[in-house]
């Protein structure tokens, strides 16, 4: 249920952006090469527009396709520029030793850095890798580390922060559709339960997620705030993660507020109405 959950706000999230994307970038193309633009959305608001007098209307309309379609490019050249840097810093800072001694043994690229705090985390955009700070290695013992290991394994074979960081783009470019904000976090903490079901299966137990994210608790990071192109152990729902691996049978509930999802329902109704009108 989990699983169908997280997927459905994923492809309802893509698909909210991909008809808005689409819309924007075939009205400015268009506007260069002439194309027909009579079932175009943005072409069909500057007619409603001009048809009722608004005509200045239609610049304001034309700096908003602009500004969403800038702010895209803009936001996507600077998480990438932001991903390089910590990427190539944490790249100084590897534990040449136990990131052989951890890669051999779950045959897998794991990659261990000196860092003060307690860290752990899926990171890359096509080819992920887990990350694990010596802190970390540190703080948890061998059956916490083998879950937390799995738990990160999960969201790399799921490409979990390539989807993360679209989501994530979609929520702070299209910040008008206000209901995207909301499914964003919904699916967040979905894909960490999703992975700590799966460490749990492979570890044959509860206890090495549960004490793991109990001792994170007490060390929480700001992880989150230096690249989007990472999934971290500790980032999201601890509390309520927790409350589900003691109780498996617990339900989590779907956290999209009604106003939002009313909101955002009527300005994608309407948008599609006018999408088929042909002024």
């Amino acid at each position: 249920m989990i699983k169908m959950k997280s997927s459905l706000l994923f492809l309802g999230g893509i698909l909210i952006g991909l008809v808005i994307f689409y819309q924007m970038g075939y009205y400015v193309l268009s506007s260069f090469f002439g194309w027909n633009q009579a079932y175009n959305l943005i072409h069909v608001c500057q007619s409603v527009l001009e048809f009722y007098g608004f005509t200045p209307l239609k610049y304001f309309l034309n700096a908003f396709v602009l500004y969403t379609l800038g702010f895209a490019v803009f936001y996507l050249m600077k998480q990438v520029r932001k991903y390089i840097r910590f990427k190539r810093n944490m790249m100084m800072a590897v534990d040449q030793h136990s990131t052989q001694s951890l890669s051999d043994m779950y045959r897998n690229e794991i990659i261990v850095f000196h860092c003060h705090e307690p860290l752990a985390f899926a990171m890359g955009m096509l080819h992920p890798k887990v990350y694990l700070s010596t802190a970390l290695i540190d703080m948890l013992d061998e059956g916490e580390i083998d879950a937390v290991v799995h738990h990160e394994l999960h969201h790399k074979y799921s490409y979990d922060p390539l989807k993360s960081f679209t989501f994530s783009m979609l929520t702070k470019v299209i910040w008008y559709i206000p209901v995207l904000k909301h499914m964003r976090q919904s699916y967040s903490v979905f894909r960490e339960v999703i992975a700590d079901d799966y460490a749990i299966q492979q570890t044959g137990t509860e206890l090495g997620v549960g004490q793991a994210l109990l001792k994170l608790i007490k060390n929480r990071t700001q992880f989150q705030k230096q690249t989007k192109f990472a999934v971290s152990f500790g980032d999201r729902a601890l509390n309520l993660r927790i409350k589900k691996i003691l109780n498996p049978t617990y339900n989590i509930p779907l956290n999209v507020p009604l106003i939002p999802f009313v909101t955002s329902t009527i300005l994608m109704v309407v948008l599609m109405i006018m999408l088929n009108l042909n002024y």
